[in-house]
């Protein structure tokens, strides 16, 4: 898998996923004993075999780095990630099989983990978190039986529906972007005419409150009136009462 190009990237992907799902059918067979003349041993090295082109997909990714663009990176390396953990759970399997007597030395030495890698610790999907039993994006119905030229056309029509729901809620985006900015001018607007308003309070507030002084006074002038006819009136009838008396 030398001199890794997209197209060829691609395509080896595909024989491996294919790869996979003929092992997975091959150890279930075995696992209930109908497999034929396919061993155990037979088995765990068709899993190294998958495991080792899964090392060599993903070291090919560096190559391919300036030929796709970040978000493609991280899917296909989601991809290699929960291919690795299918490889992971058929090897498991298979020790498993053999452990319980069912393989019995069909699993090199006696069913003893002869030359085994260290087991490795749960799969990881691109920005570490980690994948699910069968990762969060696993190969599905839709892709599975496709070859290269197939897959970079359904990533293709994939990539122009995304596309078109960007430009959709872009679409939208601007379209709210535009009724924000038009309420906060309505919202200027309405501040300017409460100011306004609050200025017209006050003006009439203060108006009011000096024609209220002018009447007081208006009033207390009015009071001072009344008393003084009221004493000249007495004066004049004390005045007419001394004239009185003074003739009798």
């Amino acid at each position: 898998m030398s001199g890794f190009g997209d197209r060829q990237w691609v395509s080896d992907f595909g024989v491996v996923t294919k790869t996979l799902n003929s092992l997975s059918a091959d150890v279930r067979a075995w696992r209930q004993g109908t497999g034929g003349a396919r061993t155990g041993a037979e088995l765990r090295s068709r899993v190294a075999k998958a495991q080792a082109s899964l090392d060599a997909l993903d070291d090919g990714l560096a190559d391919i780095t300036r030929d796709i663009s970040d978000k493609e990176l991280r899917r296909r390396r989601d991809q290699v990630a929960n291919a690795r953990i299918r490889v992971d759970e058929l090897e498991a399997s298979l020790e498993r099989h053999a452990a319980s007597g069912g393989g019995a030395g069909a699993v090199g030495g006696g069913g003893k983990n002869v030359g085994r890698e260290p087991a490795r610790g749960p799969a990881r999907l691109s920005g570490g978190r980690p994948a699910g039993r069968w990762g969060e994006a696993p190969e599905t119905e839709e892709t599975v039986d496709l070859d290269a030229r197939q897959l970079l056309e359904l990533q293709e029509r994939t990539m122009q529906d995304q596309d078109r729901g960007l430009d959709i809620l872009a679409q939208t985006t601007q379209r709210l972007k535009t009724i924000g900015v038009a309420i906060g001018d309505e919202l200027d607007l309405q501040i300017g005419m409460l100011d306004d308003l609050d200025e017209d309070v006050e003006r009439v507030s203060s108006n009011v409150q000096r024609e209220t002084r002018g009447v007081m006074r208006l009033h207390q002038a009015s009071k001072n009136g009344y008393s003084l006819c009221f004493i000249g009136l007495l004066v004049i009838a004390l005045a007419v009462v001394l004239a009185l008396v003074i003739r009798g």
